[in-house]
């Protein structure tokens, strides 16, 4: 079984709600995408289901809120370029089976934390940046960001989450980089393993 804290949890969220950067868009529109996603999340957290279940439902959401194309090619990396057609297509299945069994591993830590959304702004082309801070039981806690996006052509995604100035896009990148290495570079393993 795979474990991971509290700021690794916070790491992936970044990396399952990612997608392409686009030109600008209704910064009122990507505000309450973002407080949806978020609200959804948080009652599957607070929903007591069994972790299958969690698991089972993150992923429907996750299929739903999230490019998974582009998030696997770019959390795959140079890699991806000398995969096969039928490996892609299992790389992005399994990485999004992984990061939903890691979801339901951990999710009841996270039980009476919220995210509030406390800004929105244009990004340019990049998107819009939609701010929230996290508030815990005993304080607040961090701010998070979320760069929302519709390029992908399919409505709002996510396509980065910035978390005490990290980009989770790119800390996800680097976690499967060294977990490919230390499989000797062979991606048909990572996929198995990544399938649990």
């Amino acid at each position: 079984m795979i474990k991971i804290g509290r700021r690794g949890f916070l790491a992936l969220s970044g990396a399952l709600l990612l997608a392409r950067p686009a030109a600008a868009l209704d910064v009122g529109a990507a505000r309450g995408f973002v407080a949806d996603v978020v609200g959804r999340i948080q009652a599957l957290v607070d929903s007591g289901r069994p972790p299958a279940e969690q698991a089972a439902e993150f992923r429907r959401i996750l299929a739903e809120v999230a490019d998974v194309e582009a998030i696997a090619r770019f959390v795959a990396g140079r890699p991806w370029r000398e995969m096969s057609d039928a490996q892609r297509a299992a790389f992005r299945e399994a990485f999004l089976d992984y990061v939903s069994r890691l979801y339901a591993n951990i999710m009841a830590d996270y039980k009476g934390e919220r995210i509030e959304i406390v800004d929105a702004r244009d990004f340019g082309k990049k998107g819009v940046l939609v701010v929230g801070r996290i508030l815990r039981p005993a304080g607040d806690g961090s701010q998070v960001e979320f760069l929302v996006s519709d390029r992908g052509g399919d409505g709002l995604k996510v396509v980065d989450m910035v978390v005490e100035g990290v980009s989770m896009l790119q800390t996800q990148r680097q976690e499967l980089a060294a977990m490919l290495e230390k499989r000797g570079g062979d991606v048909d393993r990572l996929i198995a393993d990544l399938r649990g």
